[in-house]
């Protein structure tokens, strides 16, 4: 019969009184590491802070944009149903996805265009009233401050809701 190592000091999991060996430890581990990555995906994610921010906020669309050099990524965007939008639907402000990715601000302009985006070609295009727009930062395991590294945009032909201080608190964090 093959003989199982020794067993180390050092081992890799501290011993316990289950009579797990390493290896099916280990195994436990890949197992949970793999339906973690099956039941969470930055998709299903990036999904329910826009179905949760249009319920919060009113508004007709929204958005996730990642940041890339020349722009922005288009990730997810739904309408106020909570339905899936044909990448043809992916219009949004560039010019406001930017500014608000550079200052790392909140833009909420919930019952009216500010003068500054009013007269922008996408704005009058697509006939909108209002806007809000957060920027969505995270962590790398190599930066020691959380960095802008994306958007959350909405927009609406209508009004949007007014935000109450707790509102605002929440979209900031």
């Amino acid at each position: 019969l093959p003989r199982s190592p020794p067993r180390s000091s050092h081992s890799v999991f501290p011993p316990d009184s289950s009579g797990q060996s390493d290896l099916a430890k280990l195994s436990s581990l890949l197992d949970f590491q793999y339906q973690w990555e099956k039941l969470f995906s930055s998709g299903k994610a990036f999904e329910h802070i826009v179905r949760s921010a249009l319920k919060i906020s009113g508004a007709e669309r929204g958005f996730i944009l990642l940041t890339r050099d020349d722009g922005f990524e288009y990730v997810i965007a739904l309408d106020s149903a909570g339905s899936l939008l044909p990448l043809s639907d992916f219009q949004t402000s560039q010019s406001v996805a930017r500014e608000v990715a550079t200052r790392g601000e909140l833009l909420y302009m919930p019952e009216g265009i500010g003068a500054h985006f009013a007269e922008q070609h996408s704005i009058l295009a697509l006939h909108l009233r209002s806007l809000a727009c957060v920027p969505l930062r995270w962590l790398s395991a190599d930066w020691n401050e959380a960095r802008v590294r994306g958007v959350l945009y909405l927009d609406s032909t209508k009004n949007l809701r007014t935000m109450s201080g707790l509102d605002e608190k929440i979209l900031k964090k």
